[in-house]
């Protein structure tokens, strides 16, 4: 996946590149000093979409190539608009530890009979070389097939050289049953509501 950008000067306005429909950007890693750079939006999101945090994007800038993931992207708090972008140039060969995202699959028979689901992590965080690098991470809820199962961390395939930090034991979702107290809550309210419906004036008459 590749992704066209221009060198810039340190010194060039940050609001005039974005009025010129690009992001100011800066890319950075172990072994590359920093290099300020302007990407065309429309180009960067499209590519984001794709490519997301974990993937390798081949950054070329003015002739000049470096192999890159997205470390972070800040963004205005009102608009949500792009306003700078890290760029973090891997070395190869060398392991990086890096957050993947966690993407649910299947459905659950414990969720359908009436359990509930409770997804506890959303992302992951990996060690691995670039080369190994999971473009994201499946969680099969077919398994869970009754209430008060749960997949752990150490259930999770997460592909050759790969390794998680978290702990094996570590719960990513559960299924619990649904709670008896809020069933038997509900079944009294609806119990006072049908009496008050079937007598509306009971109270006006023990006043009299």
């Amino acid at each position: 996946m590749k992704l066209q950008a221009q060198k810039r000067a340190t010194e060039e306005k940050a609001s005039v590149i974005r009025k010129a429909g690009m992001i100011p950007a800066v890319c950075y890693g172990p072994d590359q000093e920093a290099v300020t750079i302007a990407i065309d939006s429309r180009e960067f999101i499209k590519t984001y979409r794709e490519a997301g945090n974990s993937t390798i994007i081949d950054l070329e800038a003015d002739g000049e190539s470096y192999e890159v993931l997205v470390k972070d992207i800040d963004y205005h708090p009102v608009t949500d608009e792009i306003l700078h972008i890290d760029f973090y140039a891997i070395k190869r060969g060398e392991e990086m530890q890096l957050s993947v995202s966690l993407v649910f699959v299947g459905e659950s028979q414990a969720d359908k009979d009436g359990g509930i689901l409770n997804e506890i992590l959303h992302e992951l965080e990996v060690r691995c070389l670039p080369r190994n690098i999971p473009s994201e991470i499946e969680v099969d809820l077919s398994t869970l097939t009754e209430a008060g199962m749960a997949i752990t961390v150490g259930d999770l395939q997460l592909g050759e050289g790969v390794v998680a930090t978290a702990e094996s034991t570590d719960v990513v979702v559960s299924v619990s049953e649904a709670s008896e107290e809020v069933e038997e809550e509900t079944g009294d309210d609806q119990a006072a509501l049908d009496a008050v419906l079937a007598d509306p004036q009971g109270d006006s008459k023990e006043e009299e």
